[in-house]
């Protein structure tokens, strides 16, 4: 069985707040608080333990907040490696209403130095084979060239792994163009790779064939939110969503990530490309059931696996 590894180089620590409904200027007391390490990385890695696939989370971390992700790893299962440097992980605060609003407040964090993120680079490198999983997903800190990725992607290659990249902006564009296996990104990100304007199931089609199309990318997602996802390979294109009662939906936070490690563990599992993607769309569905990433077990993928509405629609 292939080893699975992911990549986290802008991690973030997540203060969740549970209070009642608010107003701007209000002082808000919180019934409830939690400070989760996490990144984009790490979330997938938290999930595929979850589902009993075993993962490495590589991550880029500043010297005081080390420890903090060592404990967290170590409740959750998950291997972990880092480089840390002098700067502080960033802080998102998320607000969770009891009447089912959510308030996030988000960071860019500090610039860091190329040579941290090249340090934590070969580490990976020197560890992956031939057929192994690299998870590359999240933003790019500050201090670091918009084609980092694509250069990632390219000795990944090099090594014979197959890489799943999740990114958005200057990122996304640039790795896209550098050959990654698998591609996960959500409408907005698919319009600005494509310059598609996404305003139905023909036009979501179409970009999902374009995104192929940019490096011959063997598996290709995107996701829209309450509707699903459509995702292809060459095996055809699959329309995949699942009804939920809106009493189910507690935090949309890693839902992403979720859907990514289902994706992995299906390809890990040599699942037939429907089952994979249903695997997928199963996870990110059971992870927003639950307040933080990666907060599921196999039983309830298992179960939303169950309700999955499929539908082939094509070929790439």
């Amino acid at each position: 069985m292939p080893d699975v590894y992911t990549i986290t180089l802008n991690p973030v620590v997540d203060l969740i707040y549970c209070v009642g409904s608010f107003e701007k200027g209000d002082t808000v007391r919180s019934r409830a608080f939690e400070c989760v390490p996490a990144g984009k990385g790490l979330n997938v890695s938290t999930v595929l333990a979850a589902l009993g696939v075993a993962s490495t989370a590589y991550l880029l971390l500043g010297e005081a907040d080390d420890e903090l992700y060592r404990r967290y790893c170590g409740q959750r299962g998950v291997a972990m490696e880092s480089v840390t440097g002098d700067f502080s992980v960033r802080r998102h605060c998320t607000l969770l209403e009891d009447g089912g609003g959510v308030t996030h407040v988000q960071t860019h964090g500090d610039a860091i130095q190329k040579q941290w993120a090249d340090e934590l680079v070969e580490q990976l490198l020197s560890d992956i084979g031939t057929d192994d999983y690299v998870v590359i997903s999240g933003s790019l800190p500050r201090g670091l060239p918009d084609d980092y990725y694509y250069g990632l992607i390219e000795q990944c290659r090099m090594c014979g792994a197959l890489t799943i990249l999740d990114a958005s902006g200057p990122a996304l564009l640039h790795g896209a163009k550098s050959h990654p296996f698998a591609i996960k990104i959500n409408q907005d990100e698919a319009q600005e790779l494509t310059g598609r304007t996404l305003n139905g199931a023909q036009d979501e089609f179409a970009a999902l064939q374009a995104v192929h199309q940019i490096s011959n990318i063997p598996y290709s997602l995107i996701t829209m939110g309450s509707r699903g996802m459509i995702a292809g390979c060459d095996e055809g294109v699959w329309r995949m969503s699942i009804e939920m009662d809106a009493r189910e939906i507690q935090d949309s936070v890693g839902c992403g990530d979720a859907l990514a490690a289902g994706l992995v563990a299906g390809l890990v599992q040599e699942l037939p490309p429907k089952e994979t993607f249903k695997c997928a769309v199963a996870a990110a569905s059971a992870a927003v059931k639950h307040v933080g990433p990666g907060w599921l077990d196999r039983a309830q993928v298992d179960a939303m696996a169950e309700r999955v509405q499929s539908r082939k629609v094509g070929e790439l």
